[in-house]
């Protein structure tokens, strides 16, 4: 795509340079990994050009064009500059955006449940499989400083909510990466839960976690996969988990308000709110447990984008 954009730019020599420089680029997987990994918690194009310039090894910079140069670490005759990596930016949201809709869609959807909440003064709520519901309610905060001491200058910063107002920003960027997590941990919980069952026998089943990462001994690694398989299509595909979070904030934003629902749109007396459907994003596909066992990869990718 980048050489094809290149060919496209015949007219913007400074466009069809940078496009020319990434396309020869030699990319490795950690240069890409956190820029990527940061796009579901709402990192801003600033944040992103951050991350990819800091995996880099920055060469030289050039006066005249008061831009800075990078290469890869290895190979120092390959630089690409400082535009070319916002460049770059810009052509990961074009493919996010074209390439993959319903990431866009579920982003889009989110956004707008945030919004919504936020317009009715109400945290954002949502329930866990198992029962367990989350509430997110970030305030707005007051930062006071104090000297707790007399006889050293130490101070402290408090951060004191302001008269429990809500804190509308934090809301709308902290709704998905605060469903993710909380959908980790609740996969966390069934597979731990499986496997204690699994293995009952034991006094002590030697599970291991780090975040979303797992580990037992080299005896239990195969029934440890097993069980990780089971635990995420039981999540993401069978239950239909965001059909069911759909359903549970338009019943959370009756219940915390004077309006109604007619169809996906919301009306009070102040407001009316339309919620986009969320067909495009469930997958018509159902996988069950009994070809679990064909999945054989050794990395399991999945996302509740469907069921």
């Amino acid at each position: 795509m980048l050489k094809q954009f290149a060919r496209e730019h015949d007219d913007l020599n400074n466009e069809k340079g940078s496009y020319n420089r990434l396309s020869k680029f030699l990319w490795d997987r950690k240069h890409l990994k956190k820029v990527i990994m940061t796009i579901p918690y709402n990192a801003s194009s600033q944040s992103m050009v951050k991350y990819l310039s800091e995996s880099l090894v920055k060469s030289h910079y050039d006066e005249a064009k008061k831009t800075g140069w990078y290469h890869d670490g290895e190979n120092k005759d390959c630089l690409i500059n400082y535009y070319d990596i916002k460049l770059l930016i810009k052509t990961f949201s074009f493919v996010i955006k074209n390439d993959f809709k319903k990431i866009s869609r579920l982003m889009s959807y989110l956004s707008q449940v945030a919004t919504l909440c936020n317009k009715l003064h109400i945290p954002i709520s949502w329930p866990l499989p198992f029962g367990l519901t989350i509430n997110q309610c970030y305030f707005k905060v007051n930062t006071i400083t104090i000297s707790p001491f007399s006889y050293i200058k130490t101070k402290i910063n408090l951060q004191v909510p302001s008269n429990n107002l809500i804190d509308k920003n934090k809301q709308l960027r902290g709704l998905m990466p605060n469903l993710i997590h909380s959908l980790d941990a609740h996969s966390l919980t069934n597979l731990y839960r499986l496997f204690c069952i699994k293995f009952k026998n034991e006094e002590q089943p030697p599970f291991y976690s780090v975040h979303d990462c797992f580990g037992t001994t080299c005896n239990k690694v195969d029934e440890l996969k097993e069980l990780l398989r089971i635990v995420y299509v039981d999540l993401y595909s069978d239950n239909a988990y965001l059909e069911k979070f759909d359903a549970y904030i338009m019943n959370h934003v009756t219940a915390h308000s004077n309006g109604e629902w007619v169809g996906r749109r919301y009306t009070d007396s102040d407001i009316t709110y339309d919620l986009i459907d969320i067909d495009w994003v469930l997958s018509k596909k159902v996988l069950h447990n009994k070809i679990i066992k064909k999945i054989l990869s050794q990395h399991i990718v999945c996302s509740y984008l469907s069921r």
